[in-house]
């Protein structure tokens, strides 16, 4: 065949044809991947906003059950007359209120690549929330070891077991306050943002169906 034969137009063309067709292949696929993993972090952020609204409960709960109890703690001020170690008069306020607060939906979004697929604010946010719980929860840790050392038992260091169970409950009523103030910032700012999340997605299955 002689080269002058050979059809270099109608080559060229199949040849761009070929290539744009993976092109467009290739970008379609990274397209709808793109759209995936936007979806999912769309929906863990949803998650972890609900798990914030469900620990801003328990929040309110612990709140309000460790102040009633620190004023039976502060009641009993005038029984202590070094006859019974402290560990006698746990019955008398109810004992010491411990919570531990959910971040599941928290942890599975941060060990993959979603938490870099959502709200840069939001993530800030949530995140100096979830902070504020593990303070919480390891200072629940420490002080619960704290109240099982000899002082507790003693009868002669009663008052001493006395002061410090009230230093502990009121830095629970300070902190959970705090956590209070500050988760409810945060939901007033992302709730009418989720529900209209929400709306969307019940819109856009309706049109669908």
């Amino acid at each position: 065949m002689k080269l002058s034969n050979i059809p270099y137009k109608k080559l060229t063309l199949e040849f761009i044809a070929i290539l744009l067709s993976i092109v467009l292949a290739l970008a379609f696929d990274e397209w709808q991947q793109e759209r995936e993993i936007n979806q999912k972090a769309e929906l863990a952020q949803q998650k972890i906003f609900k798990e914030i609204k469900s620990n801003f409960t328990e929040i309110k709960e612990f709140n309000e059950i460790v102040k009633s109890r620190y004023k039976k703690l502060k009641a009993i001020e005038n029984e202590l007359d070094g006859t019974k170690g402290f560990h006698d008069y746990i019955s008398k306020f109810v004992g010491y209120r411990f919570t531990e607060l959910n971040n599941s939906a928290w942890q599975r979004a941060n060990n993959g690549i979603l938490a870099n697929y959502m709200d840069d604010d939001f993530v800030e946010q949530a995140f100096h929330l979830y902070n504020w719980n593990q303070t919480l929860q390891n200072f629940h840790l420490k002080m619960n070891d704290f109240l099982y050392q000899p002082h507790f038992f003693d009868p002669q260091q009663v008052t001493f077991a006395w002061h410090i169970s009230q230093r502990y409950k009121a830095q629970q009523i300070d902190w959970s306050n705090s956590m209070i103030k500050e988760y409810g910032k945060f939901i007033a700012r992302y709730e009418e943002k989720t529900e209209d999340e929400e709306v969307k997605k019940v819109d856009s299955k309706e049109s669908t169906d």
